[in-house]
């Protein structure tokens, strides 16, 4: 779904329920998925500007390191993926996977704890971002980090 698509109803600019987006099957109340980003339910919509958000803001920041680590997207043959790959000049590789939620389950690290297993020591850490406030310990190298870990001090 892109945002600028329209209902298609009978009556244009009305959110009914039952309204259609065009191209898709789905009928959907509108009123209701701009309620669910309003009220913190994770959206489609919500993840992709919270990664969109982080990613910017680590470009940001990115810009001023004396290491100069470029930023990349993983994503494996078997559709494991990670957002947010940042990889030094000397081989170090750091994952980042965003979350528009406040928890966080052990299966949002897997597409880090592929790349890990993939590149061994070359991988220093693997970090879930969330909207919660808690650091969270996930095994080897893996940690759940709220966003507000991107304006601290390393952890």
């Amino acid at each position: 779904m892109q945002m600028t698509r329209r209902p298609v109803s009978g009556d244009e600019g009305e959110d009914e329920p039952g309204q259609r987006w065009p191209g898709s099957s789905e009928s959907t109340n509108v009123g209701q998925r701009i309620n669910d980003i309003r009220t913190g339910v994770a959206s489609d919509v919500a993840g992709g500007l919270t990664e969109a958000f982080v990613a910017g803001e680590l470009r940001r920041q990115l810009a001023g390191s004396a290491s100069a680590p470029t930023l990349f997207h993983f994503r494996d043959r078997n559709g494991l993926e990670v957002d947010l790959v940042l990889a030094d000049g000397q081989g170090r590789v750091a994952g980042i996977e965003v979350k528009a939620a406040s928890t966080v389950r052990a299966g949002d690290f897997r597409g880090l704890a592929a790349l890990r297993d993939r590149l061994g020591d070359q991988f220093r850490s693997g970090v879930v971002l969330h909207t919660g406030s808690r650091v969270l310990p996930f095994g080897d190298r893996l940690t759940a980090l709220p966003l507000a870990a991107l304006w601290s001090p390393a952890h």
